[in-house]
């Protein structure tokens, strides 16, 4: 669970593969103080795209100050892409929160990563929290949050939505 922005070090070390999970600080009460307002990665995005309740994040090339450099001819294979979903999370101790997980790919990797399910230490977080993923347009109660079973399929497809910020 991340609590404070990314420090420099934690941004230039983000890989494909890479989930974040944040309690969004909006759904809380402002006296508990608890959660994260915005997730700050140190990273450039373009326009946020939605498929089935998913956000995704393509990386923008940005040319070093005072360059001529032109985007690398393999930079959309290899630029992160950033999906974001809510999950409705349910505890004793606090309640109904509001968590985003934040998972990082490239189109390379996108076949070869596994589900958020798959790793252990959301699992062993869905064991102590009932969660509400949201996926295609319906709540599915689910112990634990998987993303879609094909990202390939979620990034090839053109129908994205362009989501103003």
């Amino acid at each position: 669970m991340v609590t404070r922005p990314l420090n420099v070090e934690e941004c230039n070390a983000l890989r494909p593969g890479h989930v974040y999970a944040w309690d969004d600080r909006c759904s809380q009460s402002e006296s508990t103080g608890s959660g994260t307002e915005r997730f700050a990665d140190g990273r450039h995005w373009g326009a946020s795209r939605q498929r089935d309740g998913f956000l995704f994040y393509f990386e923008k090339w940005i040319a070093p100050p005072d360059s001529d450099a032109t985007e690398p001819g393999d930079w959309s294979q290899h630029r992160l892409v950033k999906q974001v979903y809510p999950v409705w999370v349910e505890s004793e101790l606090r309640g109904r929160r509001k968590w985003f997980l934040t998972a990082y790919l490239t189109m390379q990797t996108v076949g070869q990563l596994g589900t958020v399910d798959d790793d252990p230490q959301i699992e062993d977080l869905a064991e102590n929290h009932r969660f509400e993923v949201a996926f295609s347009g319906a709540i599915a109660s689910r112990s634990s949050a998987a993303l879609p079973p094909s990202w390939q399929a979620q990034l090839e497809n053109p129908a994205f939505e362009s989501v103003e910020d």
